[in-house]
Parts: structure tokens; sequence; C-alpha cells
């Protein structure tokens, strides 16, 4: 259960998650992008069996993609 809450975090279900918890919680753009580095990038480490490692990396993977081309499109930031 533990390995399927943190897929669930990571990928384009994980960005939209992040978004739009941080928008409830008043949070800048800034500070919910920080989330992913202090959190979402650390995930695929903690997985539990070979399956969810296999898909947290093509995800995790995703999630690099998206903060690269955050960071070209903002600035960094």
């Amino acid at each position: 259960m533990q390995d399927a809450d943190r897929l669930d975090a990571l990928g384009a279900i994980g960005i939209a998650r992040t978004f739009a918890y941080g928008g409830a919680r008043g949070r800048s753009l800034k500070e919910s992008v920080q989330h992913f580095y202090d959190k979402l990038l650390l995930l695929r480490g903690g997985l539990n069996t070979e399956t969810a490692r296999v898909m947290a990396g093509e995800r995790h993977s995703f999630l690099e993609a998206f903060l690269e081309e955050w960071n070209r499109e903002t600035g960094g930031g």
C-alpha cells in the first residue's frame, strides 16, 4: 500500500495534486514547485518492490522533464 501511495505522488498525477493542494492552501507556484525538490523527487528511493521501482523510474523521469521545462519557461523560479 505504501508503494501505491508514493507512486500516486509521482508523474502527471503528482504534479496535478501538488498544484491543486498548493492552490487550495494559498501557496505560490514557487512554493509548490519547491515541494517537488523537497519531497517528490526523493520518493523513488523509498519504494519496497521492484515493480514499484520500475514504475517510479518512468514517473520520476517525467517529473524531472516537467521541472526542466518549468525552469526553462520561468527562468528557474
